[in-house]
C-alpha cells in the first residue's frame, strides 16, 4: 500500500484510488483535490466529508486517518508535507506555529473558492518544499512562509465568508444537495455520482446512521413545505408542486404522517400560534 506522500507527490495520478493513510504524525499537510471524495476521522471519530474541487490544509495536531476515493476516475490530488524538522525549522525563525494559530480553529481548514494565482503558488511552493528542509538560507525559508502565509490568509478569508462545507453525516450532505432543486426527480445513482460513491455504498453508510436514500429525499421536501406553510399563503397543491411532489393528496398524506396535521390546519395552527 503506498503512503499518503506518495499519493500527494502524484504518482498514482493516473490510475484510480481508493485507500485510507494514517495521519499520526506532527507533519503539516496541504492538499489540491480536483476530483477525489474525501473523509476525514480524528482520534474522536468525527468526520469530515469534503467535496472537490477544494484546498485542505491538515494541521500538524490532526490525529487520523484520511479516506481518499477517485472511483472509476483516475484521480486528479496533489499535495505536499511539512515535516515536523521542517516546521520546526520555520517556527525557530518565523513564527510558523504561531501564523498557523492565527488561522486554525480546528486542525483542518477547507476552501472551496480558488482565488487567481492560488494553484501557482501552491505549486511554487510544493516544487520548493520537496528540496527539504536541510541547509535552507533565510532568504528560502522567508520566500517559503511568504508563500505558506498567502495560502493560510487564503483559508482564514473563505472561513469568514462561510465558503467552507463540512458535513457530520452522509444523510445531511446528500439533504443539502437535494434541497438545491426539489422539484428534479431525484435517483440514489444521480445522488450516488455527485457524492463520489459508489451507490452500494451510500445506501450501507445511510442505512448506518440510521436512515435511507428515500427517507433523506422526503424530509428534504417536507422541510421545505412545512415552512412554506406556515410562511406563505401559498396553496397546497402549489407547494407540493414546488417541492417536488406529483400529487397533492400525496403530499398531505405525508405532510400529515410527519407533522400530524393537514397542510391547512397545520397552518391554522401556526397562525394561532403566532397571534
Amino acid at each position: 500500500m503506498k503512503a499518503l506522500i506518495e499519493v500527494l507527490d502524484g504518482q498514482v495520478q493516473h490510475c484510480p484510488i481508493n485507500q485510507k493513510f494514517d495521519i499520526s504524525s506532527t507533519d503539516f499537510y496541504i492538499v489540491l483535490n480536483h476530483n477525489c471524495a474525501l473523509e476525514l476521522c480524528d482520534s474522536k471519530g468525527i468526520k469530515q466529508l469534503i467535496d472537490p474541487p477544494c484546498l485542505v490544509a491538515i494541521g500538524a495536531d490532526f490525529k487520523g486517518q484520511i479516506a481518499i476515493n477517485s472511483f472509476v476516475e483516475n484521480a486528479n490530488i496533489s499535495g505536499f508535507r511539512l515535516a515536523a524538522c521542517f516546521i520546526e525549522k520555520l517556527n525557530q525563525q518565523l513564527n510558523f506555529r504561531e501564523l498557523c494559530d492565527g488561522v486554525f480553529s480546528g486542525n483542518v481548514v477547507v476552501s472551496f473558492t480558488l482565488r487567481p494565482g492560488i494553484v501557482d503558488i501552491y505549486s511554487a511552493l510544493k516544487a520548493m518544499v520537496k528540496k527539504g528542509c536541510g541547509n535552507r538560507s533565510n532568504d528560502e525559508l522567508l520566500d517559503i512562509n511568504s508563500m505558506l502565509l498567502y495560502l493560510l490568509m487564503h483559508f482564514e478569508q473563505s472561513a469568514s465568508q462561510a465558503e467552507t462545507r463540512s458535513y457530520s453525516s452522509l444523510s445531511s450532505r446528500i439533504r443539502a444537495l437535494i434541497s438545491k432543486d426539489l422539484t428534479k426527480p431525484w435517483t440514489l445513482k444521480e445522488i450516488a455520482k455527485l457524492v463520489y460513491m459508489s451507490e452500494s455504498t451510500v445506501k450501507r453508510k445511510l442505512n448506518k446512521e440510521g436512515t435511507t436514500f428515500t427517507d433523506v429525499l422526503q424530509a428534504a421536501r417536507l422541510d421545505t413545505a412545512q415552512k412554506m406553510v406556515c410562511n406563505s399563503d401559498a396553496s397546497v397543491s402549489a407547494i407540493a408542486e414546488l417541492c417536488g411532489f406529483k400529487h397533492a393528496s400525496y403530499f398531505g398524506a405525508c405532510f400529515r404522517k410527519e407533522y400530524g396535521a393537514t397542510p391547512l390546519a397545520y397552518r391554522k395552527q401556526a397562525q394561532l400560534r403566532a397571534s
